[in-house]
Order: structure tokens, then C-alpha cells, then sequence
């Protein structure tokens, strides 16, 4: 797990990318004083794509949970 901080609400669009042969599942969890979970991507295989997230995300404390079998790459942009 990775932690990420947001300083301001946000409805970013998320990048990913992956290499691997296998699952490739992301999720932001809400840490602290931030509650919810986003499933951004659940793919098998090579994947190259982009998503906005379905809602506003708040300010606070996140947690990235990857699950990937070969390199992968994640950007977030407001």
C-alpha cells in the first residue's frame, strides 16, 4: 500500500498502466478521518487506460492498494 494526501475535494481522472499477464486491481482506501473505498481498475492482462472517478473524492488521507503481476504505473491528475 502506498499513502496519498489530498489537500482539496478532487474528481481526478486516474491513469494506469500494466505490464503483467495477470489480475491488475487498484483501490483507494479512506484513511484516518477519510472513510470509502474506490475500486478504480480491475483488468487482467496488459492494460493501458484512464478512468474519472466515479465521485469527488475529499480532502484527507488515502491508501493505494495495487495488485499487479509486472510493472505498473498510476498518475492522478485533478
Amino acid at each position: 500500500m502506498v499513502p496519498v494526501q489530498t489537500n482539496e475535494d478532487l474528481q481526478p481522472v486516474i491513469r494506469g498502466t500494466h505490464r503483467g499477464q495477470s489480475n491488475f486491481i487498484v483501490d483507494v482506501i479512506g484513511y484516518g478521518d477519510v472513510s470509502g473505498y474506490f475500486n478504480l481498475f480491475n483488468e487482467i492482462g496488459r492494460f493501458k487506460g484512464e478512468i474519472l472517478a466515479d465521485e469527488e473524492m475529499p480532502a484527507g488521507d488515502y491508501l493505494v492498494w495495487v495488485q499487479a503481476d509486472g510493472a505498473w504505473t498510476l498518475t492522478f491528475s485533478p
